[in-house]
C-alpha cells in the first residue's frame, strides 16, 4: 500500500489534506524524511496549496462547462437555421412538385417532376435527420418512446408516408448512453426508409425485455436482395453503434417485400463484446 512505499523511499511522517468544493474533491500530501509533528506553519502552507488546488479544480470544471454551453448553443443555432431554411424550403418545393404532378399531363415531363419530387424529398429528409443529429432534446424531457414518436412525427410531416410506433413491455429509463444510441439508430434507419425504399408506411416496434432491449425499422417499401447490402444504405453507423452497445445488428428485406433493420441490446451499460451482425431474407422473430 502507499504507506509502506512510502516508508520504503525513506519518508517518516506524512499530512494529508482534502480538496474541497462541497464535496470532497480528491486529496493532496506533504510527506517528510524527518519524524515528528508538523509546525502550524507548515500546516497553514499545506491548508493554502489545498485551497489553491481546489480552486484550480473548481475553475477547470467551470470552464468545461461553459465551453460545452458554448457548443450546445451553436448546436442549437445551427439546428434552428437548417430548420427555418432548408427543411421549411424543401417541404414547399415538395408540396408544389406534387401539385405540379396532379396538374400536368402525362408525358415526359411527368418522369422529369417525379425525379425532382423524389430528390427534394431526399433533401428533405436529409435536413430533418441534421436537425436532429444537432438537437435531440426530445431524449432529455421526454425519455425514448416519446422521443422516437416525436421523431417519426418530424421525419414524415408534409411527406405522403404514415409512421406507426408501438411499444411492447413495460417502458422503463435505460442509461443514456444507450438511450442515444437507440435514438441514433432510429434516426438513421427512417432517415434510410424515406430516401431510398419508396415506402407509404414505417413501422417502429421498441420492445423492452427484462434484460435487453430491441428497436426495429420495418418499411413496406421496395426492399433489395439481401446481397446487394451495402454501405450506400446507411447500415455502418447503425452497425458501429449496436457494436459499442455490444449488441445484435440485423438487416432483412426482400425485392418488393419492404426492409427491417433491428437492433437487439443489452438494457444495461455497453460491454463491447462485439456484434452479432445478420442479414436474412424473410422476416423472422426469433429476436423478440
Amino acid at each position: 500500500n502507499r504507506r509502506d512505499w512510502l516508508t520504503s523511499q525513506g519518508f517518516r511522517s506524512l499530512l494529508k489534506l482534502p480538496l474541497l468544493d462541497h464535496d470532497v474533491l480528491g486529496w493532496i500530501s506533504v510527506s517528510s524524511t524527518e519524524y515528528g509533528r508538523y509546525r502550524p506553519e507548515e500546516v497553514e502552507l499545506a491548508h493554502a496549496l489545498a485551497q489553491q488546488a481546489s480552486l484550480a479544480v473548481q475553475l477547470a470544471r467551470l470552464a468545461k462547462q461553459e465551453q460545452q454551453a458554448a457548443v450546445l448553443h451553436e448546436r442549437n443555432r445551427l439546428a434552428r437555421e437548417i430548420h427555418d431554411t432548408l427543411a421549411q424550403g424543401f417541404t414547399g418545393i415538395l408540396l408544389q412538385l406534387e401539385a405540379a404532378e396532379e396538374a400536368i399531363p402525362d408525358g415526359a415531363g411527368q418522369a422529369h417532376i417525379a425525379r425532382a419530387r423524389d430528390l427534394a424529398r431526399q433533401c428533405l429528409a436529409e435536413a430533418r435527420r441534421s436537425v436532429w443529429a444537432l438537437r435531440p432534446q426530445a431524449l432529455e424531457q421526454d425519455g425514448l418512446p416519446i422521443a422516437l414518436a416525436s421523431l417519426a412525427r418530424q421525419m414524415t410531416a408534409g411527406t405522403a408516408v404514415r409512421s406507426e410506433l408501438h411499444v411492447h413491455g413495460t417502458p422503463r429509463s435505460l442509461p443514456s448512453e444507450i438511450e442515444s444510441d437507440l435514438l441514433r439508430i432510429g434516426l438513421e434507419a427512417l432517415t434510410n426508409a424515406l430516401r431510398h425504399a419508396q415506402a407509404s408506411v414505417i413501422r417502429i416496434e421498441l420492445t423492452f425485455d427484462p434484460d435487453r432491449v430491441r428497436l426495429s425499422v420495418q418499411d413496406n417499401g421496395q426492399g433489395f436482395h439481401p446481397s446487394l447490402e451495402a454501405a450506400g444504405l446507411g447500415v455502418i453507423g447503425i452497425r458501429e453503434r449496436a457494436k459499442r452497445m455490444g449488441g445484435r445488428f440485423q438487416v432483412t428485406s426482400q425485392p418488393g417485400q419492404g426492409t427491417e433493420i433491428a437492433v437487439l441490446v443489452p438494457a444495461s451499460a455497453s460491454n463491447n463484446t462485439g456484434v452479432r451482425h445478420e442479414t436474412r431474407r424473410s422476416h423472422p422473430h426469433s429476436d423478440r
